[in-house]
């Protein structure tokens, strides 16, 4: 049993590494690691970029961008690549957490539509084809709003999974369709293997590479959702992201104007950028690995 374990571990490793090293010889691979790398340093040891808290506050407000304070301070003095910089962990956060549940959800649907088939199948795809033809941003606009008394940033995350897992579940639902009638899997159906095995030891190991690739593209995407829905003032104060110090910066657009404080809303507007071209250059790699004519080359 143990070398069992140990042997599955090996292949794991192996696989990964395997996979890392296509991505890493990818062009677009490489530059979305390089990216990533830099913004999880930055969101993990964000006193490697600043000797500011976010709670730090100056006498002086509305003051231009300096070699002491890059990106100038705000209306309440507080510096604002600091806040930048500590909003890198909230934004890269949200986009992890999001996408995790908005896969596990998706996955386990999809998975469960195609396999069993029939009324269920019918039943599950009716609705997620009624959650995709609502608009998304609006729909999380108009709950944010509704609920904007008690909303944080985990409604948020929530909410952003509740409503993005159909295309995921479509995408499982379609691969599980054809997984199936595979022989290993009809190999195990004959041996009388249970419903319950056959999805999660047959099945859905065979989907995760896909769902890697899907989870990057989610995450570029969540990223962009959650700064959008705070730069219009629906967002967590508490945990102010990017989003965030766009939305403080456009309250206070005369200012920038007059003083010349176009780093205030440009360098959180560029961090979202980075990141997303991050997520969606892995999330190209990724792909282009799990297409077997691209993998050749």
């Amino acid at each position: 049993m143990v070398k069992k374990v140990s042997k599955r571990r090996d292949e794991v490793i192996k696989n990964l590494k395997e996979v890392f090293r296509f991505i890493w010889n990818h062009k677009m691979g490489r530059l979305g690691i390089i990216i990533l790398v830099l913004l999880l340093i930055m969101a993990l040891f964000p006193q490697l970029f600043t000797k500011y808290t976010p709670e730090w506050t100056s006498n002086e407000i509305f003051e231009p961008a300096s070699w002491e304070h890059p990106c100038g301070l705000d209306h309440q003095g507080k510096d604002i690549w600091t806040q930048i910089v500590y909003g890198t962990r909230i934004s890269l956060s949200v986009g992890f957490i999001a996408a995790i549940l908005t896969i596990l959800v998706g996955a386990l649907i999809g998975t469960i539509a195609g396999y069993y088939g029939g009324v269920l199948d019918d039943f599950l795809m009716f609705i997620s084809d009624s959650i995709m033809m609502l608009p998304s941003l609006l729909l999380l606009l108009v709950i944010a709003s509704l609920f904007s008394s008690i909303w944080n940033i985990w409604y948020t995350i929530i909410v952003i999974a509740l409503i993005s897992w159909p295309s995921t579940a479509r995408m499982v639902r379609a691969q599980t369709l054809q997984l199936k009638h595979r022989l290993y899997v009809q190999a195990a159906i004959a041996l009388g293997a249970s419903n319950r095995r056959i999805i999660f030891k047959h099945i859905l190991p065979s989907i995760i590479p896909l769902l890697f690739a899907r989870a990057a593209i989610l995450i570029a995407g969540f990223i962009v959702t959650v700064a959008s829905l705070t730069f219009l003032g629906l967002g967590d104060p508490n945990n102010p992201d990017w989003g965030y110090v766009m939305y403080t910066a456009n309250k206070n657009m005369m200012i920038i104007v007059m003083k010349g404080m176009w780093q205030w809303i440009i360098v959180p507007g560029i961090m979202i950028s980075l990141a997303v071209i991050a997520f969606v250059c892995i999330g190209e790699a990724l792909e282009d690995y799990l297409n077997p004519k691209l993998r050749e080359r």
